[in-house]
């Protein structure tokens, strides 16, 4: 994941193995960030909803698609 701040808000894009996904409706509130990413799943576009919560150099997730057939959790670490 890869998060660019300017005057405007916030832009990212999430790197997968297959394809780089543009992230939508960035938001951060404190401590908390949110963000929606669109994939390609058997043919059909669905929408992951992603919560963090930000712990240091740390930023854990859930996430849950938008017909809440799938639900994960993960935590990310900055890049030194």
């Amino acid at each position: 994941m890869r998060f660019t701040a300017s005057d405007s808000g916030f832009t990212g894009v999430l790197h997968t193995a297959d394809r780089d996904i543009p992230l939508a409706k960035i938001r951060l509130q404190g401590r908390n960030l949110t963000f929606d990413a669109t994939r390609e799943l058997r043919g059909r576009n669905m929408v992951y909803h992603y919560d963090g919560t930000l712990s240091g150099e740390s930023l854990s997730f859930t996430v849950q698609n938008d017909d809440g057939s799938s639900f994960f959790s993960f935590t990310v670490h900055r890049e030194q």
